[in-house]
């Protein structure tokens, strides 16, 4: 079930044949249609917006394939534009890897934003998950991201300093507990989540920092 490439899982045991202890298992796959399309159309209506833009079409349109080369491997790749924000992002994703039960992802992206200064986003991340027990779960994440802004980082304030231009090497690991029943409309239960990035120095990256990032609910 976890694979995602069935529609229908079902389990139904067979009589017991006489003078053993086994007993058949008749396990009915269907496989689900392996291809998904998402696309919308909406708008954003500003009256104070700076640029002279006051109403701002937004596009998206997204595909992904649950089954690729017959290995579970899901592609995806989606897109969105506006007059103020461009983004693509595509994703191999692997539920099993290696028959660990491990999914493990390798997503390319890029975005440009234009709200309040012109700045480029790029690069790659390879990402890790691993359930530790029915209710935690653990993440790794490694990733390089290319900064590219026309801002004059003389001109920059301490809360702005995100739109300078730099190379990021990074690590970070993750923790998530959830034992919500219904996490869409939780009544009952406990959410944490716990997350560390580490940015280091590596070939043209300078980076170097430490954030941590911790919510719950």
């Amino acid at each position: 079930s976890r694979l995602g490439v069935f529609s229908r899982v079902e389990i139904a045991t067979m009589p017991q044949e006489a003078g053993t202890p086994d007993r058949p298992v008749l396990v009915t796959l269907s496989e689900g249609k392996p291809w998904s399309i998402l696309y919308g159309i909406g708008a954003e209506w500003n009256s104070n917006d700076k640029a002279g833009v006051k109403l701002n079409p937004r596009f998206s349109l997204g595909a992904s394939y649950a089954n690729l080369f017959g290995r579970a491997i899901t592609a995806s790749i989606d897109g969105r534009y506006s007059v103020r924000e461009e983004r693509v992002i595509g994703t191999l994703q692997d539920r099993s890897i290696f028959n660990s039960k491990m999914p493990v992802s390798l997503t390319l992206f890029y975005t440009r934003d234009q709200r309040t200064l012109d700045v480029d986003r790029r690069g790659a991340f390879l990402e890790a998950e691993r359930r530790l027990s029915t209710n935690l779960k653990s993440a790794l994440r490694l990733q390089y991201e290319i900064v590219k802004s026309n801002a004059d980082e003389l001109a920059l304030s301490a809360d702005e300093r995100q739109f300078q231009a730099i190379r990021i090497a990074s690590i970070g690991p993750g923790l998530v507990f959830d034992n919500r029943p219904d996490p869409l409309n939780p009544k009952s239960g406990f959410f944490a989540s716990a997350d560390v990035k580490y940015a280091f120095p590596l070939a043209s990256a300078s980076a170097n920092f430490l954030k941590g990032f911790f919510q719950a609910a």
